[in-house]
């Protein structure tokens, strides 16, 4: 990930550092402003010009690892150990519920539509698995998260 604000805090001495003032510093059309197309598209004009400026000034960009010096090295998020599960499987584990599900098989890479009742949520290495009784097998299945392509609630 490239940070063009890191960019400019270290290179330049803009008045503000918000994208909008900076690309109006620049000399670069702000249409579209705030919202997420029109944000990219300056974001990307942006750093199109830190970068030929940077070059020009004998900063030598040729790879991603320069790119990345420019910034000060590689942004790092913190690793959140909060589980977030869509609300309808939180709300079908809560309520005792049953859902329908689309999910992609890990095996024969076929999808098939399931009526389960979501028991407990588990997480094995860094997957997310949801334990629950399938009705199609007539017993407790675990599904991978991240394989559960459409999820419903059934009444």
């Amino acid at each position: 990930m490239i940070d063009t604000l890191s960019i400019a805090r270290r290179y330049y001495s803009f008045p503000s550092n918000s994208l909008g003032k900076i690309a109006r510093h620049l000399g670069i059309s702000v249409v579209g402003e705030h919202r997420a197309f029109g944000d990219v598209r300056i974001t990307k004009e942006v750093f199109e010009y830190f970068l030929l400026d940077l070059e020009r000034r004998g900063i030598r960009i040729k790879r991603l690892k320069d790119m990345l010096k420019l910034q000060g090295g590689p942004i790092v998020f913190e690793k959140s150990n909060e589980l977030v599960l869509p609300p309808v499987i939180e709300e079908a584990i809560r309520a005792k519920g049953k859902l329908q599900i689309k999910y992609l098989s890990a095996y024969t890479e076929t999808t098939s539509t399931r009526i389960i009742e979501p028991l407990e949520v588990n997480l094995s290495g860094s997957y997310t698995y949801l334990l629950a009784f399938c009705h199609l097998r007539k017993e407790k299945c675990s599904f991978r998260l991240d394989r559960i392509l459409e999820v419903k609630t059934i009444s």
